[in-house]
């Protein structure tokens, strides 16, 4: 809600826009089962955040008033980075975003004759350096202390001083990555990346089908037609807003979405559909930008859209909510999960 607050501030955009999230199908049953992407999905939102406060700044203003949102979303990145890789995706657009910025900042001091941009690049780029590389490599370093804990050190004997506690944490990221990379498996509910834009394959959690009296209890993975099917729409109107209108909005939501939709497309491993939750994010923002534009129109006709797309997301969700709890319902109910 406050990032859409201050990317339109409009109550009623950024009202809307947080309905759509929140009745996004992913969102609940991702969220509901507790699974790590939820806290992945949470600090991108936060790093974005601060990321657009940041890019949104007068790049002439003093560089000391410009650091704690470009700090807090190096922060958030770093503790994201440390709870999940998807995060490290984001990193991609992030630094797009700020690389943009600073080519932006260049005109604006070549446009005003003033004579500091030199200063003002190396300086924000040393303290870049700091807040994206060093803090997050520092947090994920921590992040390890348990695991270091488990193997028989303490902060008492100063673990974080032993080289055998990074050469842990190397082994483990070599781990990870051989075991990704090299990954060889099938699963009857993967999907590919262009089949998460339609919604066409959700991943099934949980059947019952033992209940008796004709109930089933079942859920699945997958999302709001509303929002994933408008949102990829207006995902493609953020083009056409960039290139008509040099839209500085809808260049921030195309970066966002493509950095995180974009490797996965290069990814020949077993994927699922929940690998797109991230994006769910930014489909958001860019249906907030549609319902923001026809908001604007001040008709009553588009006012009445805005509301009505809104409430048709909220009511599929309540219609499709047993095959996203696992309520128990009368088989032809659910008849496909």
């Amino acid at each position: 809600y406050i990032f859409l607050k201050n990317m339109f501030g409009k109550t009623v955009v950024a009202t809307c826009g947080t309905l759509l999230f929140g009745f996004d199908f992913m969102h609940f049953v991702q969220t509901r089962i507790a699974t790590i992407d939820t806290y992945g999905v949470f600090f991108i939102l936060l790093s974005y955040f601060f990321m657009y406060r940041y890019v949104t700044q007068d790049p002439e203003k003093p560089l000391k008033k410009t650091l704690a949102p470009l700090a807090l979303s190096g922060l958030f990145f770093g503790i994201g980075a440390a709870s999940k890789w998807i995060v490290i995706y984001a990193g991609v657009g992030l630094l797009a975003l700020y690389v943009v910025y600073l080519l932006w900042s260049a005109r604006v001091y070549a446009k005003n004759d003033n004579p500091g941009y030199k200063s003002y690049l190396f300086k924000t780029l040393a303290v870049s350096i700091l807040f994206f590389l060093v803090v997050p490599a520092v947090v994920y370093c921590l992040s390890y202390i348990q695991n270091g804990r488990i193997a028989g050190m303490s902060l008492r004997d100063g673990m974080l001083w032993d080289p055998k506690y990074y050469e842990m944490i190397w082994e483990n990221q070599k781990f990870m990555f051989s075991y990704h990379s090299g990954l060889n498996a099938t699963h009857s509910y993967s999907s590919t990346w262009w089949q998460w834009i339609v919604n066409a394959r959700p991943i099934l959690y949980f059947r019952d089908s033992s209940m008796g009296g004709g109930l089933k209890s079942s859920f699945a993975a997958f999302g709001n037609p509303i929002v994933w099917w408008g949102g990829f729409l207006a995902i493609i109107s953020m083009v056409y807003q960039l290139f008509k209108y040099k839209d500085g909005k809808a260049l921030f939501i195309l970066i966002g979405y493509l950095s995180q939709l974009g490797p996965w497309i290069f990814i020949s491993r077993v994927v699922f559909i929940y690998h797109y939750f991230p994006s769910v994010l930014f489909m958001v923002l860019a249906l907030s930008h549609v319902l923001n534009t026809l908001w604007e129109r001040k008709l009553r006709r588009y006012k009445h859209a805005v509301y009505g797309f809104t409430g048709s997301a909220v009511g599929l969700f309540a219609a499709f909510y047993p095959v996203l709890s696992g309520l128990a319902v009368p088989e032809n109910y659910s008849k496909y999960f």
